[in-house]
């Protein structure tokens, strides 16, 4: 006796699902094989498949997971930094950095720009701030959804309605005098991603405020994600008209974690439902997700 397997295509007339089997018996070559034995009878069809019907693969090797998963974390900053150009002339301020905050500096950074008065003329201050996270934590697979800056200011204002943005600024970390120029630069350069901070005059200050959401394609789940902060004016080369600092001074948060800078990430995981199996995997007629086991 032979038993085959007859499968009907989907679509055409009187087909039924692919998962039903229709056993044939084939009689032995001579009748006589069969002498005196009654014929064996065809197994009925069953009715056709509804979409509770579950069909069955062979043992595989795969992955079953579950629905995706939202998570939302506080990734904090590690040592922000700032540089700025001091100079009479506010373009060569604005393109030539004369220092940096150390980086054991317990107290704060900034984004600002300010005109004070001081013996040879009226001297311009443009300074610029420096944000890196550990995104490289965040588990693979990780799709990022949000991505928000939360930042705590000492102050914030000035005599024009300016804006602090964030911009996308791959900075050479840690700052050193060697790159400091160069870092410097990077962040006018880089002005054209610029997502808004605050409004220098909605700043509240010790208040943790965040940012626009800024671009999730640039979270570095592999690694760093690295931020510039910038004045508006400073990016249109616009000078400080009255003496005085515009824009935002931040604290670090290295003396105080309650007060530091952190990058808020939601994503979509789902790694957290994953893990691997051998045995036959069910798989329901209509697609329905497969809870894992």
């Amino acid at each position: 006796m032979l038993t085959t397997r007859r499968r009907y295509k989907p679509g055409l007339p009187g087909a039924v699902p692919e998962a039903i089997v229709v056993h044939v018996v084939i009689a032995a070559a001579t009748a006589g094989a069969w002498a005196g034995t009654a014929l064996p009878v065809a197994t009925p069809q069953p009715p056709p498949a509804t979409a509770d019907t579950v069909h069955r693969r062979p043992p595989v090797f795969g992955i079953v997971q579950s629905e995706p998963t939202s998570v939302t974390v506080h990734i904090y900053a590690e040592i922000p930094y700032d540089a700025y150009g001091v100079d009479l002339n506010y373009p060569t301020a604005r393109t030539t950095s004369s220092g940096f905050t150390p980086p054991d500096y317990l107290g704060n950074f900034a984004a600002t720009q300010s005109k004070l008065p001081s013996p040879g003329g009226d001297q311009y201050v443009v300074t610029r701030g420096f944000l890196e996270f550990d995104t490289g934590h965040l588990p693979p697979g990780a799709t990022v959804m949000l991505a928000v800056v939360h930042m705590m200011a000492i102050y914030g204002g000035g005599g024009r309605d300016g804006t602090v943005y964030i911009t996308e600024t791959p900075w050479e970390s840690p700052m050193t005098d060697a790159n400091r120029e160069a870092n410097y630069d990077l962040v006018l350069s880089t002005s054209g991603t610029a997502r808004t901070w605050q409004a220098c005059d909605d700043i509240v200050v010790d208040t943790y405020m965040e940012s626009d959401p800024l671009r999730t394609a640039y979270v570095n789940t592999s690694g760093l994600t690295k931020y510039g902060l910038i004045v508006g004016y400073d990016i249109d080369g616009s000078a400080p008209p009255d003496y005085g600092a515009e824009g935002a001074i931040l604290y670090n948060g290295l003396d105080d974690p309650d007060r530091r800078p952190y990058l808020e990430i939601t994503y979509s995981s789902d790694w957290h439902g994953r893990r691997r199996v051998k045995h036959q995997v069910p798989f329901v007629a209509h697609d329905m997700p497969v809870e894992s086991r």
